[in-house]
């Protein structure tokens, strides 16, 4: 079992990875923005993050580059609507187009 946490502005996005995750056995907290994301991740410490680009109160990127900051070691998947994500990623980590699906990120989990 696993924890992951799942972030991302739209609530439905990921309900489906959500639901795959659980099947397995894995613990899955959902945050609607980069602040309580990140805040999440303090308090949770998940193996795996799953982070939106576009997002209110503090873009992906920016929580993803503070959440390396407390944890280099974090498994980070990000994705985006658009085929770039903009502001970027830090570079070499997972990126996928939406909608995610489970088959195409379960290697990484």
């Amino acid at each position: 079992m696993k924890k992951v946490l799942i972030v991302d502005d739209d609530p439905h996005a990921h309900i489906l990875i959500q639901y795959d995750l659980i099947q397995r056995g894995d613990e899955v907290f959902m945050a609607s923005n980069g602040e309580e994301g990140l805040s999440l991740f303090k308090q949770e410490q998940p193996e795996i993050v799953i982070s939106d680009t576009n997002m209110p109160k503090m873009n992906g990127p920016d929580m993803v580059k503070q959440i390396l900051r407390i944890n280099p070691q974090v498994k980070i998947i990000t994705c985006s609507e658009h085929l770039r994500a903009t502001p970027p990623f830090p570079e070499n980590l997972p990126f996928f187009q939406k909608p995610l699906r489970f088959n195409k990120i379960a290697q990484l989990i």
